[in-house]
């Protein structure tokens, strides 16, 4: 649910229209590929590295992808002044953070030093993920301001001229 969640927010996000059908196809594939997995291949209650190595890998290159694609606008200068930008980056540093200690938690679950380790390194991402999204949140959204055209604003005040000259 998480990464079909960030997938729909990448998608409404992006603005490269061949970046969004590719979005959805790998997001239903992908959702696909785990109902398999946690239905048919492995027990509900272990826990499936490879499906959330997938995800990491798939999030990590959506959020690198977005950041390519602000590096080739010219119109904004402040890319961490949207709330998108915490969004993606929150995202970007948790499971960049997380990504090998969920491929070796599957293998290494009955090691009580390596279960210690996973609850402050997970817990501690988490809770900068948390920030960050938190941050996200009280940002203002920023709506596109129609600028008026000169000549317009010049036939507008025409009246009040001619008024100001009587």
């Amino acid at each position: 649910m998480e990464f079909l969640a960030f997938s729909l927010f990448f998608y409404f996000v992006v603005e490269n229209k061949n970046v969004k059908k590719i979005i959805l196809p790998v997001s239903f594939v992908f959702g696909i590929f785990c109902i398999l997995v946690y239905g048919y291949f492995q027990n509900p209650d272990d826990l499936n590295s490879i499906t959330i190595g997938i995800e990491a890998v798939l999030i990590i290159i959506f959020c690198i992808y977005y950041f390519f694609d602000q590096l080739k606008k010219t119109d904004n200068l402040l890319i961490y002044d949207s709330f998108d930008f915490w969004i993606i980056i929150s995202f970007l540093i948790y499971f960049a953070g997380t990504f090998f200690l969920y491929i070796y938690a599957e293998s290494m679950e009955k090691n009580a030093n390596f279960t210690n380790e996973y609850t402050l390194i997970n817990s501690s991402f988490l809770i900068i993920k948390n920030i960050l999204l938190s941050i996200a949140m009280f940002m203002k959204v920023k709506t596109k301001r129609i600028s008026k055209i000169p000549g317009d604003s010049l036939n507008m005040d025409w009246p009040d001229i001619q008024s100001l000259r009587n």
